[in-house]
């Protein structure tokens, strides 16, 4: 996995996450084989003063279909925003 994290001029950050996962097996025999898998996932955020914080994400940025194990549904693409205070 990577990661890189930029702060940008005017308070702006964001970040970029790579994960690879190789292929793996399923069962104690390894007859069940899974595929491997690339995740990726931005992030942004913003301060609009010194107590709020906006901010987003997007996990599974490519809406990657994979499995952790065989047969189990995992998530696809997800969006997530807010604001942050710090008190």
């Amino acid at each position: 996995s990577g990661d890189v994290t930029v702060n940008l001029p005017g308070g702006l950050n964001g970040g970029v996450t790579m994960q690879y996962v190789g292929h793996s097996f399923d069962n104690a025999s390894n007859s069940r084989r899974l595929k491997s898998y690339v995740l990726a996932e931005v992030r942004l955020s913003y301060p609009i003063n010194d107590i709020f914080e906006v901010y987003g994400r997007v996990e599974n940025l490519f809406n990657q279909k994979y499995e952790t194990l065989y047969r189990y549904g995992t998530l696809g693409r997800g969006a997530f925003a807010g604001v942050r205070a710090r008190f």
